[in-house]
């Protein structure tokens, strides 16, 4: 009989509230339990703030601010390093910028607006629609919760009373409470592949996790949105499940999905980039922004968008026994169905189609081989052929998809 301990735990850093650039750990001890993979969730409260400053009723019912609704409240955060305390394992995975795209890229040729109504993503803020995700990101009145106000403010205090405290003014209610999500991070515990999807605690050892929190104008989005516009976490806490019985057979291995992310700039037609990252890569996938409409509130940070009139794209490597590969793509078709292929190795976009793709307005590229490339000791490059300027640059995201074993 299997038991199950569902645990919660605080970040190590307990504030009244987190701000952007802050990194917030938590620490996952599970001395004799095992670690039910892919169920990790992130939790707290927030309030978004049109002018800036530590007051949430400076953002009102009229204002048309919020985040981007594909990626929802995944744009609060930056980066994800993942370090098991086991020293011979360390750092497992280190997304180090751009979090909030690789959500977008994976989410963009699988689901359609009308999927964005499931709860699985309601609750992480995502919707259908911009207008609908501002509305989530509004302070509550606690008449919303019940026929008795004073009640209802009663129960929901109780619960966090630092968190949830009752803020005068906003809008024409005396108080109201804040918004809240409850996301499962993309990172390497949510990302298990095999047929082993609990990890022995004799394996990791105590795991660390450090969320880096993302700058205000690349979260905040929205007409209204301002350079001064930012947003606050209340309350956090990591969520997890674990079986509590004490492990006596052999550990089984584990075999974790990770990425890591680079950007450069593009400022020329014909742009080659060179890339060698310390990992152990069999697919990369890569994005697309206008550089003027980063951190920029009145576009969306994730935005997927294709360079002007994209013609080509090579990819030139060698392998592990010093083979030189390239591969050209210059059909569009093409080229986004191989990133969607590229990104189907995290198991999140089985179901991902080139239909879903256009209707999302979305563009991505990217390549999986069919072995491992030690990506450490070779450099990966990539050139492509468009007509972007240095009068109109753009910025080209990487992110490499690797897969960590323990044993």
């Amino acid at each position: 009989m299997t038991t199950l301990k569902y645990g919660q735990i605080q970040p190590e850093n307990v504030k009244l509230s987190y701000k952007e650039n802050e990194n917030v750990d938590f620490v996952l001890n599970f001395e004799n339990e095992k670690l039910i993979l892919n169920n990790i969730r992130l939790e707290g409260d927030f309030f978004l703030s049109k002018v800036g400053g530590d007051t949430p009723q400076s953002i009102n019912g009229t204002d048309r601010i919020g985040l981007d609704h594909r990626v929802g409240a995944h744009s609060f955060i930056s980066g994800i390093t993942t370090t098991f305390q086991n020293s011979n394992l360390g750092v497992i995975e280190n997304i180090n910028g751009d979090y909030p795209r690789l959500v977008a890229m994976t989410r963009a040729g699988n689901l359609s607006n009308n999927d964005l109504l499931n709860s699985n993503y309601v609750c992480e803020l995502a919707s259908p629609d911009n207008l609908l995700t501002e509305k989530l990101c509004k302070l509550r009145t606690p008449r919303e919760f019940g026929s008795n106000p004073a009640t209802s403010l009663q129960y929901q205090t109780e619960k966090a009373p630092i968190a949830n405290a009752p803020f005068s003014g906003a809008g024409s209610s005396a108080s109201a409470l804040l918004p809240n999500f409850s996301i499962v991070p993309h990172m390497c515990l949510n990302k298990s592949v095999g047929d082993n999807d609990l990890l022995d605690s004799r394996q990791s050892g105590a795991i660390k996790i450090t969320f880096t929190l993302e700058r205000n104008l690349n979260v905040i989005f929205g007409v209204d949105a301002i350079a001064g516009s930012s947003y606050q976490l209340r309350n956090l806490r990591l969520c997890y499940m674990s079986n509590i019985e004490c492990p006596v057979s052999p550990a089984q291995p584990v075999q974790l999905r990770t990425s890591l992310s680079l950007k450069n700039s593009l400022l020329s037609s014909q742009a080659n980039v060179a890339s060698k990252v310390p990992a152990i890569c069999d697919s990369v996938s890569i994005s697309y922004l206008e550089q003027d409409r980063e951190a920029n509130p009145q576009y969306s940070n994730v935005a997927l968008s294709m360079p002007p009139n994209f013609k080509r794209i090579n990819y030139m490597f060698n392998d592990s026994f010093n083979n030189f590969y390239q591969y050209e793509i210059d059909n569009k078709v093409e080229m986004v169905q191989e990133g969607l292929n590229s990104m189907s190795v995290n198991g999140s976009n089985n179901n991902a189609t080139l239909n879903l793709m256009s209707a999302n307005n979305s563009f991505m590229t990217g390549i999986k081989w069919n072995s491992f490339l030690d990506l450490s000791n070779t450099k990966f490059n990539v050139n492509q052929s468009t007509d972007i300027t240095n009068t109109y640059p753009y910025l080209m995201f990487l992110y490499f998809h690797s897969i960590v074993a323990i044993n």
